[in-house]
């Protein structure tokens, strides 16, 4: 015991100056000892000294992550280190950790076999870690502020899911009983008294918020017509703002309740709903934030707690993930960690390049710099020779018809990215929309501030090898693979109108069906792509349209965004 206080004294009076005042060696033989006191079973010996060091001034939050890979679960260190790392800072080693996601099988945190339940199970051990540093997080961390109640008055906002065909009357299971319509190209009747009088008229092209019911228990439903189709959409929101970032809650169920997780969320002026089912973590510009509704007397807040970026990522990466987080929040999509494994395989290939020369994708394993983590991540990867930076490089994915599959992905698979004098090159993870949420459509529905203009790539269409002799619109994307409601989908057509015009936008478009390079498996065949013969004028209106027949019946999706 005495042997153990002792370490720990001299650690923290070898760390307690600048780490530049010690030599490396010195530095790293103090954080071992540390480590090594930490990890003792002695609890007197894990506190006390530990707790006095000021964090900013040892590196020992990716230390100990590092022993972490040493351990497993059942060994009584993994307790003590990780109860370290609450001490040292628990706010940095949850990024940390969460950055590690895609070795918590190596690491021994995950033991299950092939199938779903097992995985599921075998990452609970991680789950429980983190869960337990962001509970050890102080009190003075988390800020909230209050939610005021506020009405909907955008259709365009609401996505496809959390629409209602309005057919003889308006959606009973949101109004409460039964009220009948007529209704006609030019105008919608309703019934809203429940008499027979059809008293209240919505026209077409001017949406309108309409009440039905018994005074007591009236109920408020957005009415408006697209194309041939008039929709019923919900109203209820909830406003506030998190560190100046303005946030809104739509209650898609229309039950009251705000917080379910087929209820809506949405980030910014210009920035589209997403289901709170796909995860409660917003990008406030510089980090994330990790949020939940609470109730308040007479309402609601929102609280929340900021979470910083990996401890080991460098300024590239960390302007790269800013860029691609805020095209996906715009987007509807849940902020992307970065991955530590797959950016250390995006510098492996970068590697690889600055030996043999820019390769774009490949990688020979006769030549010198091969690695098979480089050849992966060169192949899975979103890659350019030059640039002016990340930024420009996540915007350029993102107003492509192939490459964009990079932005696209899971929030839980994580992002690898890697940048220098040799490229840049960004992996996305999986492009497999979830079931609960439905494809995934960008620009989303009611997203503002859209590019106007097509970015080229390679390659290029095998129909047309000049495709990109000519500057086109801001493409427009369905994801539905693996969706099951899409099992068979055939005669896929992907339009976009200006405004309210019937017509559609002379454009190409590529799916499956009508493949960019028939015979691969690229972005494309996974939904379909549309792109315009022009740039899309600015400030402007667009409706996109996805019609397909497939196994389980005809499929009808149409939605608006607003360019920048």
């Amino acid at each position: 015991m005495r042997r153990t206080v002792t370490g720990l004294a001299a650690c923290a009076c070898a760390l307690a100056g600048s780490p530049s005042s010690a030599a490396p060696d010195e530095v790293s033989a103090a954080v071992s000892a540390l480590i090594d006191a930490i990890a003792a079973k002695d609890a007197a010996a894990r506190k006390g000294p530990l707790a006095a060091l000021a964090k900013a001034r040892i590196p020992a939050v990716q230390a100990l992550m590092d022993r972490l890979r040493d351990v497993r679960p059942s060994d009584p260190s993994f307790r003590h280190v990780v109860d370290a790392l609450a001490a040292v800072d628990p706010a940095q080693a949850v990024a940390d950790i969460e950055s590690e996601r895609s070795r918590w099988v190596a690491f021994g945190w995950r033991e299950g076999g092939d199938d779903a339940e097992a995985r599921r199970k075998a990452g609970e051990v991680a789950e429980r870690m983190i869960a337990d540093l962001r509970s050890a997080r102080p009190a003075a961390d988390r800020r909230e502020a209050p939610l005021e109640p506020a009405v909907l008055a955008d259709p365009a906002l609401v996505p496809p899911e959390a629409e209602r065909d309005i057919a003889d009357h308006l959606p009973s299971e949101w109004m409460w009983g039964d009220y009948a319509v007529k209704a006609s190209p030019s105008k919608l009747q309703i019934d809203t008294a429940g008499d027979g009088s059809f008293a209240t008229a919505v026209a077409a092209g001017k949406p309108a918020t309409v009440e039905a019911g018994p005074k007591t228990g009236r109920r408020r439903v957005l009415v408006h017509r697209r194309f041939d189709r008039w929709i019923a959409a919900p109203t209820s929101l909830l406003r506030g703002s998190m560190d100046g970032l303005p946030v809104e809650f739509l209650d898609a169920q229309m039950d009251g309740d705000f917080g379910s997780d087929d209820d809506l969320v949405r980030f910014g002026k210009s920035g589209a709903f997403r289901r709170i089912g796909d995860g409660n973590v917003a990008w406030s510009g510089t980090g994330f934030l990790r949020w939940k509704i609470r109730p308040k007397s007479g309402g609601a807040a929102i609280e929340w707690e900021a979470e910083p970026l990996a401890s080991w990522t460098t300024d590239a990466q960390r302007e790269a993930v800013a860029a691609a987080n805020a095209w996906r929040q715009a987007a509807g999509l849940v902020p992307q960690r970065q991955d530590r494994t797959r950016s250390e395989a995006c510098r492996l290939h970068h590697e690889y390049w600055r030996i043999n020369g820019f390769t774009d994708h490949r990688e020979s394993k006769e030549a010198k710099g091969y690695t098979p983590e480089g050849a992966e991540a060169g192949r899975s990867s979103s890659v350019i020779e030059r640039g002016s930076g990340p930024a420009s490089f996540v915007q350029w994915i993102g107003a492509t018809i192939l490459h964009r599959s990079s932005l696209v992905a899971r929030a839980d698979d994580g992002t690898g990215f890697w940048a220098g004098p040799g490229g840049q090159l960004l992996w996305g993870g999986e492009t497999q929309p979830d079931a609960a949420r439905g494809p995934t459509l960008v620009p989303a529905p009611g997203q503002g501030d859209v590019p106007t203009n097509l970015m080229a790539e390679a390659p290029v269409p095998a129909r047309d090898p000049s495709f990109y002799g000519t500057t086109r619109g801001y493409p427009v994307s369905v994801t539905f693979s693996g969706l099951d409601r899409f099992v068979g989908a055939k005669k896929v057509r992907l339009e976009l109108h200006a405004g309210d015009s019937a017509a559609p936008l002379r454009g190409e478009l590529f799916s499956a069906e009508t493949p960019y390079v028939p015979g691969t498996y690229y972005f494309d065949t996974q939904g379909a792509v549309f792109t315009a013969d022009k740039p899309l004028d600015r400030g402007a209106t667009y409706t996109a349209r996805l019609r397909c027949e497939t196994m389980k019946g005809p499929v009808d999706l149409s939605w608006r965004f607003r360019t920048q």
